[in-house]
């Protein structure tokens, strides 16, 4: 698996709006070593510019390390 997208909510309750995220792997990809695990990344918010934390689990299959692709 070489992506996957998220849709990943974001702003405050006065200011909700969401973003579609592309989630790829880093350099020295590693796969399969354990099942999908909640996963964390930092990014900065393209409307507001605040830093935020996304939270997902992965698809099965999903090479290690993330990175960010695309944040739209």
């Amino acid at each position: 698996m070489d992506s996957f997208k998220l849709i990943v909510e974001c702003g405050t309750p006065d200011a909700p709006h969401k973003h579609e995220v592309i989630i790829g792997h880093a350099s020295d990809p590693v796969v399969g070593v354990a099942p999908p695990g909640k996963v964390r990344l930092q990014y900065a918010c393209p409307v507001s510019g605040v830093t935020r934390m996304m939270t997902f689990r992965p698809p099965q299959g999903a090479a290690r390390p993330f990175a960010i692709l695309t944040l739209a």
